[in-house]
């Protein structure tokens, strides 16, 4: 069977977009452009409305902050299979964070209006762009929770969880997850020394095993277990 070309085909398994007619996801896939990024890279900036929606075909794009004193806030990186994003592509409003690629990245970028214009077509789509933007809605809210009720051990339990679901929703075995310590402080760990210190914890119960410039989870749900168990029971 002949395969879709990529960016027909990124339409044709998008929860959000396949539900488009044939015509349409051709004329969509028509207006992508493939965008290659070697050095980790800016692509839409504080306080811009983005012209574009990307496919992250391969690497990771991570948003964030970036205060002028090097402090760097961020969220869960958005991993290959992911749009970025959904609610800039719909929202009139300016973004509040900066979006980066990860150095080695390649996106397929789809015109904003377009996609917009396609959806006003056949609003069916509507009701599926809302169920994702609600589910990132969701994830943003359980991790500021989980922020205020988890024990630090606990917290980084979740996190790492949090990942994984980003990666496969129903995996059966260790995950590696490409992950500094330092990129994990950034995500509200603190420093990389408190990191380092919680994961040998973690380690220690033989739910992580930590690897240079990253991180393998032994078991998905014993992790989230933990998670749970240790941070709103107590330990």
């Amino acid at each position: 069977m002949t395969r879709a070309p990529e960016p027909l085909g990124a339409l044709q398994n998008s929860f959000v977009l396949s539900v488009l007619p044939p015509r349409a996801q051709e004329d969509l896939a028509a207006l992508a452009r493939e965008e290659r990024y070697q050095p980790s890279t800016l692509v839409a900036r504080q306080g811009e409305i983005p012209d574009r929606l990307w496919f992250v075909a391969e690497g990771s794009v991570q948003l964030g902050l970036y205060a002028p004193d090097g402090r760097v806030s961020l969220l869960s990186p958005l991993a290959a299979g992911g749009w970025a994003t959904w609610i800039a592509c719909f929202s009139p409003s300016p973004w509040p964070h900066d979006i980066w690629t990860e150095s080695g990245a390649r996106l397929l970028a789809f015109p904003a209006a377009a996609v917009r214009r396609a959806a006003q077509a056949y609003p069916v789509v509507y009701p599926r762009v809302i169920a994702r933007m609600g589910e990132r809605t969701r994830e943003l809210i359980g991790w500021s929770l989980a922020a205020s009720l988890l024990d630090p051990e606990a917290r980084l339990a979740y996190l790492l969880a949090h990942n994984c679901r980003q990666i496969s929703q129903a995996p059966d075995g260790p995950i590696e997850l490409s992950l500094t310590q330092e990129r994990i402080g950034q995500m509200g760990l603190g420093t990389r020394q408190r990191v380092g210190r919680l994961l040998a914890c973690l380690e220690k119960r033989g739910l992580v095993k930590v690897r240079y410039g990253g991180v393998q989870v032994v078991c998905l749900d014993a992790l989230e277990r933990f998670a749970g168990r240790a941070g709103l029971e107590g330990p």
